[in-house]
């Protein structure tokens, strides 16, 4: 195309600016913030010894991950599935 080389880093990274604007944007209109990821520090606990699985305490917590919009979204659509399924039950009884 007959560009200078010297041009190559500002060619590539115009295209690039126009993304990293479009992700700017979804995270401003994104109520939930799951697009962008702020730094994390790990303030647990400091080094610790090894211990094997079998000889580790058992534990009574259970860990409940935070679903995903998309798990959200697939996750209603299956109830309404499961519902309309159930409401065809009970027209043809």
């Amino acid at each position: 195309m007959g560009f200078p080389t010297d041009m190559y880093p500002v060619l590539f990274t115009i295209p690039r600016v126009a993304g990293w604007i479009a992700h700017w944007v979804e995270f401003l209109n994104d109520s939930e913030n799951n697009i962008y990821r702020p730094r994390q520090n790990y303030v647990g606990y400091g080094k610790r010894d090894f211990i094997e699985a079998s000889e580790r305490k058992p534990h009574n917590y259970v860990i409940d991950a935070i679903a995903s919009k998309r798990n959200k979204r697939r996750e209603a659509s299956q109830r309404h599935k499961d519902e309309e399924e159930r409401r065809k039950v009970w027209i043809y009884i």
